[in-house]
């Protein structure tokens, strides 16, 4: 987001449409050019509209920007008809009364009588959106954008600096997290593979089995996949391609694993083993608690949620069978993670029960959320 955007947005959050409208020296003060000088300015322009027809839908709502037409041509001081030839006028208008559109459709959401309520609605819509949306992505970034700035506009006067904050931090984690991470092993899968085979064979479409090495393919990390889809968590992380023993994993996966709301890891007897290296299990899991800690270096607030984020998927009820009897000192925390923290659960073989688990997972995952989103300070 550019600079211009954000002071744009500032000035029209102190001073509201017809403020900054009325006052132009308002603008000029605040980027501290003259205003003939910003005007040549693509990326002023683009603010400068963008954040006039924003102002306005939240002043005036949508039905009455689709009626009144003076309500455009005064703010822009243009006609409606010459307005129409430009690009960069018919973009943003498009953005900004979808947005307003859909937000107005929300108002039983969002108009709770708290403001805390009210905020914490605003983030849940958010990340409905987040999820959902479908198309290109600097597309999708543009609509989050715009919807992030609506939400400004028409709450953020009430909020208090640490509420604002906390709506900050949060919508750059609801707009650039994964939902989830899938972590899991292809060391020795055949075994696992023999062992949840009905439930492979219920929920993994059969020409994807057809592309999968039953001796080098953790199949059963296919089923859990699409019963998540299946109860829409789409917005997880899964590779196949690059998760292979013995080779470093690939910056994507890095990346992935250190920018999910939560670890889903699939543990079974072959999950500590050593030999050969890297163990990529462990190696997500540090990606993923190291980047929570340096979260929780400016956010200790949410501490205590953040220890949720992780659940682990046993493959076997008897523990001894998961657990080797030596492991290396380096896997002590990540042990006693999953099993003295008991932030586990034990996958079963038979379909329907596999399916039930998968849903409540799913559960977890998304009532995680909304308690990271309603811890309002």
């Amino acid at each position: 987001m550019n600079e211009f955007r954000e002071r744009l947005l500032q000035l029209y959050l102190e001073h509201g449409v017809d403020g900054v409208l009325a006052d132009p020296s308002l603008v000029e003060r605040a980027m501290e050019r003259p205003m003939r000088e910003l005007q040549t300015e693509r990326a002023f322009q683009e603010a400068d509209t963008l954040l006039k027809l924003l102002g306005l839908h939240v002043r005036h709502g949508i039905t009455a920007m689709r009626t009144d037409a003076s309500l455009i041509e005064k703010a822009f001081q243009l006609p409606q008809s010459e307005l129409a030839k430009s690009s960069l006028y018919q973009d943003a208008n498009t953005l900004v009364s979808e947005t307003a559109k859909f937000v107005e459709s929300r108002a039983a959401q969002l108009n709770q009588p708290d403001v805390r309520l009210r905020l914490s609605e605003c983030l849940k819509v958010a990340l409905n959106r987040a999820t959902f949306w479908r198309g290109s992505r600097l597309l999708q970034e543009a609509k989050f954008g715009v919807l992030r700035d609506y939400f400004i506009l028409k709450f953020g006067q009430e909020w208090t600096p640490a509420q604002r904050q906390h709506f900050d931090v949060l919508i750059e984690f609801i707009q650039l997290w994964k939902i989830y991470f899938l972590s899991y092993t292809n060391r020795q899968p055949r075994a696992i593979n023999k062992r949840f085979e009905q439930v492979i064979s219920f929920y993994v479409d059969p020409d994807k089995i057809g592309k999968r090495d039953a001796g080098k393919d953790n199949i059963l990390a296919d089923a859990l996949l699409n019963r998540l889809n299946s109860l829409n968590l789409t917005g997880g992380f899964f590779d196949k391609v690059e998760i292979q023993p013995g080779y470093l994993l690939s910056p994507t996966v890095q990346a992935a694993a250190g920018s999910s709301f939560y670890l889903l890891q699939i543990v079974q007897p072959e999950t500590f083993m050593v030999e050969p290296p890297p163990n990529h299990c462990y190696e997500e899991y540090e990606l993923f608690e190291g980047f929570g800690e340096q979260i929780l270096a400016q956010w200790q607030r949410y501490r205590e949620i953040f220890r949720k984020r992780f659940c682990a998927l046993l493959t076997h009820d008897r523990l001894e069978i998961v657990v080797p009897p030596m492991m290396p000192y380096e896997y002590e925390l990540w042990k006693h993670r999953i099993f003295v923290e008991a932030r586990f659960e034990v996958l079963p073989t038979d379909p329907a029960e596999f399916n039930e688990l998968a849903r409540k997972v799913a559960a977890a995952v998304c009532n995680l959320q909304n308690e990271l989103i309603e811890a309002v300070p």
